[in-house]
């Protein structure tokens, strides 16, 4: 069974600071109803907290639970870029851009490998 994805379930994206993960697990706790309290979302908010606010635990969920569905999106749009690539302003792109998307390309088809393995 796939993994809750925490950052949806703070409402914050994985560029998020540990700042900005403590203020949405404060949210999600202020915003908790006493009336009728879900102890199955309150687990999954506290996990999320916990995993997201720890730097490793949160590499390691990072590495291995986000952004497949990404990966393959990059994979798709890298894949279809090809010559002539074009950088800001409409200029053709120099050796070492060149050289930084075909790195991109090679990491992207390594990801998608290792997903198709798991």
């Amino acid at each position: 069974m796939p993994r809750p994805d925490y950052y949806e379930l703070l409402g914050v994206g994985p560029e998020a600071d540990t700042d900005e993960v403590l203020r949405a697990y404060q949210r999600e706790l202020a915003n908790r109803d006493p009336d009728t309290p879900d102890p199955a979302r309150a687990r999954l908010v506290d996990a999320a907290f916990a995993v997201l606010s720890d730097p490793v635990a949160r590499a390691e969920y990072d590495a291995t639970c986000v952004g497949h569905d990404l990966i393959d999106e990059t994979a798709a749009a890298i894949t279809k870029v090809g010559p002539p690539v074009l950088g800001p302003g409409g200029q053709p792109l120099g050796p070492r851009d060149r050289e930084l998307l075909d790195d991109l390309r090679r990491k992207a088809a390594a990801a998608r490998r290792a997903r198709k393995k798991s």
